[in-house]
């Protein structure tokens, strides 16, 4: 459920994850126990939204709909950052 590519801060660096390859090499370092804290402990009710998508803590994470298709019609859900 990740939309590629994507970016990430990895040691305070922006990073573009490039595909599933360099995400799963990178894992641990993009989903650092910060950003595992951050998602475990949010609550809908708090949640963030605005126009660049749906924040979870304090923009550990972004996800929103991504369109599967030309009209738009089909939306999946999709990681499209990760910060540290």
């Amino acid at each position: 459920m990740v939309d590629y590519p994507f970016k990430a801060r990895i040691d305070d660096r922006a990073v573009t994850i490039r595909d599933a390859a360099h995400f799963v090499e990178d894992y641990d370092k993009v989903f650092t126990s910060k950003v595992r804290k951050a998602v475990s402990s949010q609550t809908y009710p708090n949640l963030f939204a605005n126009w660049q998508g749906v924040m979870i803590g304090d923009g550990e994470i972004w996800f929103g709909g991504i369109c599967s298709d030309e009209t738009c019609k089909q939306q999946t859900v999709r990681i499209t950052a990760v910060n540290d």
